[in-house]
Protein backbone atom coordinates (compact mmCIF):
# COMPACT_ATOMS: atom_id res chain seq x y z
CA UNK A 1 0.00 0.00 0.00
CA UNK A 2 1.29 3.17 -0.51
CA UNK A 3 1.30 6.14 1.68
CA UNK A 4 -1.03 9.21 0.87
CA UNK A 5 1.46 11.60 1.92
CA UNK A 6 3.99 12.67 -0.47
CA UNK A 7 7.61 14.39 -0.15
CA UNK A 8 7.45 17.55 -0.32
CA UNK A 9 9.57 20.59 -1.00
CA UNK A 10 10.05 23.07 1.71
CA UNK A 11 7.74 25.50 0.79
CA UNK A 12 4.91 23.79 -0.27
CA UNK A 13 1.79 24.00 1.27
CA UNK A 14 0.53 21.26 3.89
CA UNK A 15 -2.87 20.88 4.81
CA UNK A 16 -5.05 19.90 7.37
CA UNK A 17 -8.86 18.37 7.32
CA UNK A 18 -11.45 18.77 10.12
CA UNK A 19 -14.40 17.01 10.42
CA UNK A 20 -17.36 16.78 13.09
CA UNK A 21 -18.72 12.99 13.88
CA UNK A 22 -22.25 12.87 15.45
CA UNK A 23 -21.72 9.55 16.95
CA UNK A 24 -18.79 7.27 17.77
CA UNK A 25 -18.90 4.38 15.29
CA UNK A 26 -18.47 6.98 12.28
CA UNK A 27 -15.42 8.39 13.58
CA UNK A 28 -14.14 4.76 14.26
CA UNK A 29 -14.73 3.54 10.77
CA UNK A 30 -13.10 7.01 9.53
CA UNK A 31 -10.33 6.84 11.76
CA UNK A 32 -9.60 2.39 10.17
CA UNK A 33 -10.42 4.32 6.62
CA UNK A 34 -7.44 6.66 7.15
CA UNK A 35 -4.58 4.38 8.32
CA UNK A 36 -6.23 1.90 5.48
CA UNK A 37 -4.80 4.30 3.19
CA UNK A 38 -1.73 5.54 4.89
CA UNK A 39 -2.25 8.01 6.81
CA UNK A 40 -0.12 7.31 10.32
CA UNK A 41 -1.29 7.81 13.39
CA UNK A 42 0.18 11.19 14.03
CA UNK A 43 -1.42 12.43 10.85
CA UNK A 44 -4.96 11.87 12.94
CA UNK A 45 -5.91 13.67 15.99
CA UNK A 46 -9.21 13.54 17.43
CA UNK A 47 -10.93 15.34 20.42
CA UNK A 48 -14.14 14.66 22.70
CA UNK A 49 -16.14 14.96 25.77
CA UNK A 50 -15.97 11.61 26.74
CA UNK A 51 -13.21 10.90 28.14
CA UNK A 52 -13.29 6.38 27.52
CA UNK A 53 -14.02 6.25 24.37
CA UNK A 54 -11.38 9.07 23.66
CA UNK A 55 -9.11 6.86 25.32
CA UNK A 56 -9.71 4.17 23.60
CA UNK A 57 -9.81 5.52 20.11
CA UNK A 58 -6.84 7.68 20.55
CA UNK A 59 -4.33 5.04 22.33
CA UNK A 60 -2.03 5.02 19.05
CA UNK A 61 -2.80 8.39 17.67
CA UNK A 62 -1.71 11.76 18.21
CA UNK A 63 -4.07 12.67 21.09
CA UNK A 64 -2.90 16.37 21.45
CA UNK A 65 -0.25 17.82 23.49
CA UNK A 66 -1.79 21.42 23.07
CA UNK A 67 -5.13 20.16 24.41
CA UNK A 68 -3.13 18.70 27.63
CA UNK A 69 -1.36 21.61 27.98
CA UNK A 70 -5.18 23.38 28.06
CA UNK A 71 -6.62 21.05 30.45
CA UNK A 72 -3.96 21.81 33.10
CA UNK A 73 -3.74 25.68 32.01
CA UNK A 74 -7.91 25.66 32.30
CA UNK A 75 -7.67 23.43 35.66
CA UNK A 76 -5.96 26.25 37.30
CA UNK A 77 -7.63 29.22 36.34
CA UNK A 78 -10.97 27.39 36.53
CA UNK A 79 -9.94 26.77 40.30
CA UNK A 80 -8.88 29.98 40.89
CA UNK A 81 -11.50 31.61 39.70
CA UNK A 82 -14.24 29.44 40.88
CA UNK A 83 -12.67 28.48 44.11
CA UNK A 84 -13.78 24.94 43.63
CA UNK A 85 -13.52 21.81 42.00
CA UNK A 86 -16.19 21.57 39.67
CA UNK A 87 -15.55 25.42 38.48
CA UNK A 88 -11.99 23.88 37.82
CA UNK A 89 -12.69 20.84 36.36
CA UNK A 90 -15.34 22.97 33.55
CA UNK A 91 -12.33 25.49 32.99
CA UNK A 92 -10.27 22.08 32.14
CA UNK A 93 -12.50 20.60 29.85
CA UNK A 94 -12.54 24.25 27.62
CA UNK A 95 -9.13 24.73 27.96
CA UNK A 96 -8.26 21.16 26.76
CA UNK A 97 -10.94 22.14 23.96
CA UNK A 98 -9.18 25.34 23.76
CA UNK A 99 -5.63 24.40 23.46
CA UNK A 100 -6.47 21.36 20.79
CA UNK A 101 -8.38 24.19 18.54
CA UNK A 102 -5.06 25.98 18.89
CA UNK A 103 -2.82 23.46 18.01
CA UNK A 104 -4.58 21.93 15.31
CA UNK A 105 -4.60 25.53 13.85
CA UNK A 106 -8.19 25.25 12.91
CA UNK A 107 -9.49 28.19 11.36
CA UNK A 108 -10.74 30.94 13.44
CA UNK A 109 -14.21 31.25 11.45
CA UNK A 110 -14.85 27.49 12.57
CA UNK A 111 -13.27 27.68 16.12
CA UNK A 112 -16.85 27.49 17.67
CA UNK A 113 -18.74 25.68 15.16
CA UNK A 114 -16.24 22.91 16.53
CA UNK A 115 -15.93 23.91 20.51
CA UNK A 116 -20.07 23.72 20.01
CA UNK A 117 -20.50 20.22 18.81
CA UNK A 118 -17.87 18.88 20.90
CA UNK A 119 -19.43 20.72 24.36
CA UNK A 120 -22.42 19.46 22.97
CA UNK A 121 -21.27 15.01 22.48
CA UNK A 122 -19.90 15.55 18.91
CA UNK A 123 -16.34 13.52 18.27
CA UNK A 124 -13.48 16.31 16.13
CA UNK A 125 -11.32 14.60 14.29
CA UNK A 126 -8.64 16.10 12.15
CA UNK A 127 -5.92 14.73 9.78
CA UNK A 128 -2.49 16.42 8.78
CA UNK A 129 -2.08 16.12 5.07
CA UNK A 130 1.61 16.79 3.15
CA UNK A 131 -0.46 17.74 0.23
CA UNK A 132 -3.51 18.48 -1.97
CA UNK A 133 -3.94 14.95 -3.03
CA UNK A 134 -3.76 13.43 0.11
CA UNK A 135 -5.90 16.47 1.21
CA UNK A 136 -8.66 15.80 -1.24
CA UNK A 137 -8.56 11.94 -0.21
CA UNK A 138 -8.93 12.47 3.57
CA UNK A 139 -11.41 15.59 2.67
CA UNK A 140 -13.61 12.80 0.19
CA UNK A 141 -13.35 10.00 3.09
CA UNK A 142 -14.39 11.84 6.08
CA UNK A 143 -17.08 12.55 3.66
CA UNK A 144 -18.35 9.30 3.08
CA UNK A 145 -18.13 8.24 6.41
CA UNK A 146 -20.78 10.52 7.79
CA UNK A 147 -18.76 13.67 8.58
CA UNK A 148 -19.94 16.86 8.60
CA UNK A 149 -18.63 20.83 8.98
CA UNK A 150 -15.33 19.50 6.86
CA UNK A 151 -12.66 21.96 6.09
CA UNK A 152 -9.60 21.88 4.15
CA UNK A 153 -7.39 24.17 5.25
CA UNK A 154 -3.84 24.98 4.04
CA UNK A 155 -0.77 25.95 5.59
CA UNK A 156 2.30 26.77 4.22
CA UNK A 157 6.09 25.83 5.61
CA UNK A 158 8.85 28.14 4.69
Amino acid sequence: MTSPQSTKTSSEKSYSVYAIFDDKDSSELALERCKQIGFTDSDISVRSPEKEFLKRITKNTKAGSFAATGLIGGLFIGAIAGRSMAMGLMGGIIGALAGFLLGRRIPTNKSPVYEDAVKEGGILMSIRCDDSDAANRANKLLEVAGAHDIVLSPTVHH
